[in-house]
């Protein structure tokens, strides 16, 4: 799954997918502001 959430919980240490650093392998809790603006996406 993917994902750009508003906040991202991590319990140990991150884990990424590989060097770039944008895919979090290891996410615990994932929070998403949803807006009116926003909620249809």
């Amino acid at each position: 799954m993917f994902s750009y959430p508003d906040v991202v919980i991590v319990c140990d240490e991150m884990q990424f997918h590989d060097e770039y650093r944008d895919v979090l392998l290891n996410p615990m809790v994932i929070f998403e502001v949803a807006s009116p603006y926003t909620e249809d996406f």
